[in-house]
């Protein structure tokens, strides 16, 4: 079976800043999982990219995701590798959350490091970005509507207004992750009520994306 590989960024949707370049392996189904880890280390502080996790538990704090762009897909490894060097090398490394410069496994013009150093990398970017000196790379316009494009079912920043079963607005949440965490809700049967718009509800009340 041929393996596929995608390179990928993670941008944060409150300011399109891209703060991350990786490369996935896609499962045997087809489908991708790594956006999910990225996710679950996050939120249970399981990986060693403390500045990465940091930023992306702000992004879930705040009622958002961050949008996972995919740029291109391969079934050369070594093109794929390529390329996520050459992406990386163009936004600047200082300016990524990246610990490594991509290209392989911890850099392939670099000396592998521990994961000790691994960590200290990390949270000396952390500490760089809390205090202004990272200046991350933000999109053109035109990145923008072309993210939008590639990324259809992708919400961006799209409210949320809960109402009763009346059909009373309860509150508008700035997003769907927000309502779904705080209310203790499945993120998904509240996009599909949302979407279907039908006589159906979640939690005992009636989900809508706000149209402005």
């Amino acid at each position: 079976m041929v393996k596929v590989y995608r390179i990928y960024e993670l941008v944060d949707p409150r300011t399109n800043v891209i703060f991350y370049v990786g490369k996935e392996t896609l499962l045997p189904s087809g489908k991708s999982d790594r956006q999910y880890k990225h996710l679950y280390q996050s939120q249970n502080n399981k990986g060693i990219n403390k500045n990465k996790e940091t930023i992306i538990r702000d992004i879930l704090n705040s009622g958002h995701e961050p949008i996972f762009n995919v740029i291109d897909t391969f079934t050369d490894e070594n093109m794929a590798l390529i390329t996520e060097k050459q992406i990386i090398d163009k936004h600047g490394l200082n300016n990524l959350t990246n610990i490594y410069c991509g290209g392989g496994s911890r850099g392939s013009n670099r000396k592998p490091v521990s994961i000790e150093t691994a960590k200290r990398i990390s949270n000396t970017k952390l500490n760089n970005y809390r205090l202004g000196i990272t200046k991350p790379t933000k999109h053109s316009e035109e990145w923008k509507t072309q993210l939008k494009v590639n990324n259809p079912s992708f919400n961006f920043r799209k409210p949320i207004i809960q109402y009763s079963e009346n059909m009373v607005q309860i509150k508008i949440w700035p997003g769907l992750s927000l309502a779904a965490r705080t209310l203790g809700l499945s993120k998904s049967n509240i996009s599909a009520v949302a979407k279907n718009r039908q006589n159906q509800k979640c939690g005992g009340f009636f989900w809508r994306y706000s149209s402005g």
